[in-house]
């Protein structure tokens, strides 16, 4: 399990180097949608979140709260999302105060 925790945290820091987004695929009923990653911005359905920062890590009721890793930032109208990641794949998204479940894209 650590081994899977290092592995994302090396890839995601070697994308953030690069300036390549980091894509994960969120299920909205039954469709999904793509919500991109990059040095600076979070983009959900055709919306930027700017000034991405990484999301406190911790155990707490807060959407902005992140157990293992993850960013959050705020649009125009000061709505955040956090996206939130974990081992193998799996995340989950929080905008304002709906929350959907991700898994990274596979190339």
């Amino acid at each position: 399990m650590t081994k899977y925790a290092i592995a994302l945290v090396l890839a995601l820091s070697a994308t953030a180097a690069h300036a390549q987004p980091l894509t994960y695929m969120c299920n909205v009923g039954s469709r999904v949608y793509p919500v991109y990653v990059t040095k600076a911005t979070l983009t959900w359905r055709g919306t930027t979140f700017r000034n991405l920062k990484e999301a406190p890590a911790g155990l707490g009721d807060s959407p902005h709260v992140c157990a293992k890793y993850g960013w959050t930032a705020t649009n125009k109208n000061r709505v955040a999302a956090t996206l939130c990641v974990a081992t193998q794949g799996a995340g989950g998204l929080a905008v304002g105060k709906d929350e959907f479940e991700c898994q990274i894209k596979s190339k």
